[in-house]
């Protein structure tokens, strides 16, 4: 049986996160504005900072990341037996969130020339990856095989702690 879309798609995409990560706490420990192959950040962005925050906010950003990422895993491992809604949701934010900064950053170069067509065509990528993920996972539900095709036993595998036995009839 060929593996299913998400068990490719969310690992793949919870690395390409990653790279956000990294450049996130690069960032932070330099205490810069500013993300890999996007535009220059000016000085005057700074004095909306104190002394710190700068720092602080990168490290806000390279925990949303890792959070993105982890997301991403955990639709590997809980693919089917959950509500699949539950991580649908944050997933498609995930998706919106790299859609948008996607289509800023290549609007913004285009239209002003300030740089950025790097970091969107990287949040391009992102999207896609993550969009992808999260129709798999939405989706993985459906895919999952029966019960008995999975133990290879002609009889169906019941999820039961009760004994197997005539059902119980409650009086009225």
């Amino acid at each position: 049986m060929p593996a299913q879309p998400i068990t490719v798609l969310a690992p793949a995409a919870s690395a390409w996160t990653m790279l956000y990560v990294l450049s996130k706490v690069h960032y932070a420990v330099t205490g810069t504005l500013g993300v890999t192959g996007g535009p220059v950040v000016p000085l005057a962005r700074y004095a909306a900072y104190a002394p710190g925050e700068v720092a602080a906010a990168q490290w806000a950003n390279a925990g949303l990341g890792v959070l993105a990422a982890g997301l991403l895993l955990f639709a590997t491992w809980f693919p089917a037996g959950w509500n699949r809604w539950l991580l649908t949701v944050p997933l498609a934010t995930v998706f919106v969130s790299a859609t948008a900064g996607a289509l800023g950053m290549v609007a913004r170069d285009l239209l002003t020339g300030s740089g950025g067509a790097v970091f969107g065509a990287y949040c391009a990528v992102w999207a896609a990856l993550v969009g992808a993920a999260t129709w798999a996972h939405h989706r993985s539900r459906e895919q999952v095989p029966a019960a008995n095709q999975l133990t290879g036993c002609a009889t169906p595998v019941v999820a039961s702690r009760r004994t197997p036995g005539p059902p119980r009839h409650r009086p009225r």
